[in-house]
């Protein structure tokens, strides 16, 4: 049962409602016994009554019926519905998935064979108009890497590493339990500000590390880094990323072929550390 203070204003005004009704029950009970109580004056002498005073009996008047009080009854509060559970996150794919849902490089055999005989990584940025006014920018891509998944997935999300990797990467800064990674990057003379909140995901055959920027530049853009087993120490690392706004905070230069080859230099540093480093 909630205590009283738990109600607060609630149980202040039961209280007043009490004294109120309280004193009406008082004032109408007094009154409905003065009502019911008989006349107690002698009554006035006939004509023809003697001279001799008669005795007058008395009646008891009746009893006040007693007053009673109200009990008071805190009632609990309806609980709030209780939500339900959230569900655990899921990977972005599924393992038997149509090619249809997939990257656009799995729907393409010549450039996957081209990705594991010349190590190509593959790299797409473009920018699309939506229905409602607002522009899409999508960024894509993927490289094999020679290092089981675990390792490679686990190397990394070692974040602060990224300033050792890419001199892109001004300010790394992430939080262990929050799963927050706060980043400065720059390219071109310009500066992005984010704060991520990260999601990792791992089953048997991919790993995801799911992403929202929450704060600064492209608030609202969601994407993945994925690493998918291609064999005992080949795993498949890929990014994707999406945000819709009516503007984009970069110039379309920089949002095509010049970001491309930024992400695919990046990339292939990247690779180089996960390939060289013993995790």
């Amino acid at each position: 049962m909630a205590s009283p203070a738990a109600h607060g204003q609630g149980v202040t005004t039961f209280g007043i409602g009490q004294v109120l009704f309280s004193f009406i029950f008082f004032i109408s009970g007094a009154a409905t016994a003065h009502a019911l109580e008989p006349a107690t004056r002698p009554a006035k002498a006939s004509a023809h009554a003697p001279s001799k005073k008669m005795a007058v009996k008395k009646t008891a008047p009746l009893a006040k019926p007693p007053l009673t009080k109200a009990p008071i009854v805190i009632v609990d509060p309806i609980p709030a519905a209780i939500p339900s559970p959230t569900p655990p996150p899921t990977l972005s794919i599924a393992k038997n998935a149509p090619l249809s849902a997939k990257p656009y490089w799995k729907s393409k055999p010549a450039l996957l064979k081209r990705m594991l005989d010349e190590r190509f990584i593959t790299v797409s940025v473009k920018r699309e108009s939506l229905p409602d006014g607002r522009m899409a920018f999508i960024m894509a891509g993927a490289g094999d890497v020679n290092r089981e998944k675990e390792a490679s997935a686990r190397m990394a999300q070692d974040y602060p590493k990224l300033k050792e990797i890419s001199d892109h990467f001004k300010t790394v800064s992430f939080e262990e339990k929050t799963q927050k990674l706060f980043i400065i990057s720059e390219a071109l003379g310009y500066e992005a500000r984010m704060l991520l909140q990260l999601t990792p995901i791992s089953e048997d055959w991919r790993s995801e590390v799911q992403w929202e920027v929450i704060w600064g530049s492209f608030k609202g853009m969601k994407g993945l880094i994925g690493f998918e087993r291609l064999g005992p120490r080949s795993t498949e690392v890929s990014f994707q990323g999406r945000y819709e706004a009516k503007e984009l905070p970069l110039p379309p230069f920089l949002m095509g072929f010049a970001l491309e080859v930024i992400v695919q230099k990046v990339a292939e540093k990247m690779r180089t550390y996960l390939e060289a480093h013993v995790p």
